[in-house]
């Protein structure tokens, strides 16, 4: 089922219901463009949630489904969207006792109009009970697909909460290294009762500050709060341990942030054993916004060196400092702090060095434990660890309600017994491997459990043998549009009889109330007949009773000339004439074919011997096509559009019919031409004019639907000189005309009045086809006084200097009428 687009209104007014057809196990690839308005007015559907909703036939099933709406916003903007059905939505034969689509915003809920869906059966499946080979595979596939999804979110559960667990882990073990690696910090304290508060005393410490990974003194914050006086803040740090030479060169360097005010440094920042300033950068700190400090600088004792920050900042603010680092040379570059060393990001915003989320610092822990060390060594060796000595079980990380099980074989994935295990993806795959037919088992076409991918489906299909090498051809052929129309009324018997000139005739079809194929262009009898009505509304002996009444030469025909067609007269006149129908199953305005309908249709078909190519079936409606390609392999299919869509090359490949667009198209290009060729399609367009003949055969398509006389074989109207005037005395018509008899054969009529006698005066001259390549001299006849005789009429070609019919011997005796039948090579 190709894709449709439908047209909504939510105001639920009498329309006419769009109408969907599938057929028991559809699924997936039937999909709907649904355009929504209100009383015709465009409808923004941003923020709604859409939902298809229905109830198959004899309430067997109920479809709610929003999963597979498709959306864009641009789409929701203007109403539309697309719409997936899914497997579920044909699982039951028959119409839908409703169907619609409602639509959900601010708790505020509407419906569409009703759309009507039409379920078809399966001919080797019971469809009471609903289940098709695609039925059960998709069931079969989406519980393996549930219990896999089942699976994953339980093992991503367990991951989450063993990588909460570690978090916590890390985290306490932040906690003890940050007293291993800070040796001295100091802090202004926040009430100005001490000068100093020291933070983290060095005890037990100093030895291990020489191991520092990397050289990083300290890794978390140091908030220095505002200060008694507002030119002071300090932070200290014992640096001697680290320096291994003194006659190198070493920087130092920290990460610091205002924490509400922007702050400007004055003076310096280091000082060695706070009497020798360290020149440095000078940035300004600006509130949320890191900026690097550094100095470089060289000892004269490692000695409990210490060096110290010391901020004389205005105005008063609090800051905070990371990342103090002592690095070997001068490494004055700026320092990015990776998202793992981030404190900000890693870690609570702490006011202080403690471990408590407060902004008194009354509340911290200023003294680390002497046994701060020992306590990290433990933790160490219990991250190493895999023996689990502790007993923890999964209930106490949180993984007890986890499924601990096994993986389960191939025969039993087959199976389908066991509770206890779960498939893989291998297993999946295996599975649905051994559900694929292969070829072989394609063209066998006994399995009923095995199913059928596109590639293996495309392989069946070409390896059928299709014979349409009449219609793909090197030569663009003719169709006349609605038969002969110029000269007989439109989509009468007589108008398709005297088509000669074109290859095929073109004509139009629709049932009539009772089942029957009628030839009809408009949806009603008005137009074209004696009566009135819709042709869906009356019988075929009803429509069979009317006479034509409008057309070309209408007053010239007898009644029986005068009968409505039906689908077997047009078979008939194409199996006793010289063309081939192109048969337009009327489409798209609502018009809808029961199956056996469409049955009867190519019965008809069959009964004439018209397949494989004595008839071509075309229509504007692409679901039609794909029913009748259902019902043939053989019989040849075009699709009429205004344009070639974009992916209208691969849904005629799909369906194996040609493409038939209008003459003025766009999209009628010598590349998209050469695509459909290349895939052994046909092209073909509609309804062009003969000025524009020659290009398109130039372009090379297949197949011109025109309302010109000219075809294959020629026809044009010489045009008169001299005075001469058409001959239309008692009823004759104005006769002059000039046509291709066979190919560079012509044939000439012409019947004047007026004019003159003199010899040698041009009396018509050709169209440009028709002018000979050498000079004849015929036989013609003139009124006389007395009754008619023979005169000559000269026809002059490429070798005089003026082409045309010329008055040649005995004209001087005519009184009225002057008539001839002349012929000629055009080469």
């Amino acid at each position: 089922m190709t894709n449709k687009i439908l047209n909504l209104d939510i105001s639920k007014e009498p329309k006419l219901n769009p109408i969907i057809y599938g057929r028991v196990g559809d699924g997936g690839s039937q999909r709907v463009t649904l355009n929504t308005s209100k009383r015709d007015e465009q409808l923004d559907l941003t923020g709604y949630t859409i939902t298809f909703e229905g109830v198959t036939s004899g309430g067997k099933t109920k479809v709610f489904d929003s999963d597979n709406v498709v959306v864009t916003s641009e789409g929701l903007k203007k109403g539309t969207f697309d719409y997936v059905f899914p497997n579920m939505a044909f699982a039951v034969k028959g119409k839908y006792e409703r169907a619609y689509f409602s639509f959900i915003k601010d708790g505020i809920r509407d419906t569409s109009g009703e759309i009507e869906i039409i379920v078809f059966g399966n001919a080797d499946i019971n469809a009471a009970e609903a289940e098709t080979v695609i039925t059960e595979y998709n069931k079969l596939f989406a519980e393996l697909q549930e219990l896999q999804k089942n699976n994953i979110a339980d093992l991503q559960e367990q991951a989450e909460t063993i990588q909460t667990r570690l978090s916590e882990l890390a985290k306490r073990l932040d906690e003890l290294e940050l007293g291993v690696r800070l040796h001295d910090a100091y802090a202004w304290s926040a009430d100005g009762t001490d000068r100093f508060t020291k933070v983290y005393p060095g005890k037990n410490i100093f030895n291990h500050i020489a191991d520092y990974p990397d050289n990083l003194i300290w890794n978390r914050e140091l908030v220095c709060y505002e200060a008694v006086s507002p030119n002071i803040a300090f932070a200290m740090f014992y640096v001697g341990k680290l320096i291994t030479d003194l006659s190198k060169t070493y920087t130092m360097s920290f990460e610091i942030e205002a924490l509400n005010d922007t702050i400007q440094f004055a003076n310096s920042v280091f000082y060695l054993n706070s009497t020798t300033s360290v020149q440095h950068n000078k940035p300004i700190l600006i509130k949320d916004k890191k900026v690097k400090v550094f100095a470089t600088f060289k000892l004269t004792t490692t000695s409990n060196t210490l060096v110290h920050t010391y901020f004389n900042k205005s105005p008063q603010g609090a800051f905070r400092i990371y990342n103090v680092k002592v690095e070997e040379g001068n490494t004055q570059t700026i320092y990015t702090t990776p998202p793992s060393e981030d404190p900000i990001n890693a870690v609570p915003q702490y006011r202080g060095i403690g471990l408590v989320d407060s902004d008194n610092p009354a509340d911290y822990s200023w003294q680390a434990e002497d046994n701060t060390i020992a306590k990290k060594a433990t933790l160490d060796s219990h991250t190493e660890n895999i023996s689990n000595p502790h007993k923890v079980t999964k209930t106490q990380i949180g993984l007890g309600n986890v499924d601990n099980y096994g993986v389960a074989t191939q025969s039993e994935a087959e199976v389908g017994l066991a509770e206890n295990k779960f498939v893989t993806p291998l297993g999946v795959k295996q599975h649905t491997d051994k559900r694929i037919a292969t070829a072989s088992d394609v063209l066998i076409g006994t399995n009923k459990k095995q199913l059928l991918t596109p590639y293996s489906t495309k392989l069946f299909y070409d390896s059928q043998e299709k014979n349409r090498s009449k219609f793909l051809s090197v030569r663009t052929k003719y169709a006349a549009h609605r038969g002969n129309n110029s000269v007989f009324p439109e989509n009468s018997l007589e108008a398709f009889k005297s088509v000669t000139r074109h290859e095929f005739f073109e004509c139009d079809v629709q049932v009539t109330k009772d089942d029957e194929w009628i030839v009809m262009h408009d949806t009603t009898v008005d137009r074209t007949t004696n009566g009135t009505g819709n042709v869906k509304d009356l019988t075929y002996a009803q429509i069979r009773a009317l006479k034509i009444d409008a057309g070309s030469n209408i007053n010239n025909l007898q009644d029986w000339q005068k009968v409505v067609p039906d689908l077997s007269d047009v078979c008939q006149c194409a199996r006793y004439g010289k063309s081939i129908p192109m048969i337009e199953i009327k489409g798209g305005a609502g018009e809808v074919y029961s199956d056996a309908q469409l049955d009867k249709f190519m019965d008809t078909l069959h009964q004439f011997r018209m397949l494989p190519d004595g008839a071509i079936v075309i229509s504007f409606d692409a679901d039609i096509l794909a029913r009748i390609r259902q019902r043939s392999n053989e019989i040849e299919l075009m699709w009429i559009q205004n344009s070639i869509p974009l992916n209208g090359l691969d849904i005629c490949k799909a369906n194996r019919f040609g493409i038939d667009v209008a003459y003025n198209s766009a999209t009628l290009t010598k590349e998209n031409i050469t695509a459909f060729h290349k895939a052994g399609l046909l092209v073909g367009t509609w309804t062009t004019p003969e000025e524009n003949h020659q290009q398109q055969e130039g372009l090379g398509v297949d197949i011109i639907t025109t309302n010109s006389k000219s075809g294959f074989l020629r026809y044009g109207s010489l045009t008169l000189k001299n005075g001469f005037t058409g001959n239309t005395n008692n009823g004759l018509q104005n006769y002059n005309v000039v046509e291709e008899i066979s190919p560079g054969q012509v044939r000439a009529y012409f019947n004047v009045l007026n004019g003159v006698n003199t010899s040698d005066s041009l009396v018509a001259t050709f169209p440009d086809w028709a002018v000979p390549f050498a000079n004849s001299w015929q036989f013609c006849n003139i009124r006389t006084s007395s009754g008619s005789i023979l005169a000559t009429a000269n026809v002059m070609g490429k070798t005089s200097e003026n082409a045309g019919i010329w008055i040649g011997l005995n004209w001087t005796q005519r009184t009225t009428w002057a008539a001839g039948v002349l012929h000629w090579s055009l080469y």
